[in-house]
C-alpha cells in the first residue's frame, strides 16, 4: 500500500508541521536533512488502525535557502 502524502504547513529549523491526512490536525516531525521525501507514523496512531500506523505517511520538504 503507498502511503498517503501529508501537507507541509511550516518548516521552522528542522521541525516540520504537516496536516495529517487521517485525522487532518497538525502533527510536527523533527527532520534531519530539508529537501528530502520523509515518511513517517501519524502522530495520531494510538487512535489508528494497525495498518494506517504501519504506512504512515509522506511529505517532501524543500533544501535549505530555496523558496
Amino acid at each position: 500500500m503507498n502511503a498517503p502524502d501529508a501537507e507541509v504547513v511550516r518548516v521552522r529549523g528542522h521541525v516540520v508541521t504537516v496536516t495529517c491526512p487521517y485525522c487532518g490536525r497538525a502533527h510536527a516531525h523533527q527532520v534531519e536533512h530539508l529537501g528530502t521525501t520523509e515518511r513517517r507514523g501519524p502522530g495520531c496512531g494510538l487512535f489508528r488502525s494497525t495498518t494506517d500506523r504501519t504506512t504512515g505517511y509522506r511529505f517532501t520538504t524543500r533544501r535549505e535557502g530555496t523558496q
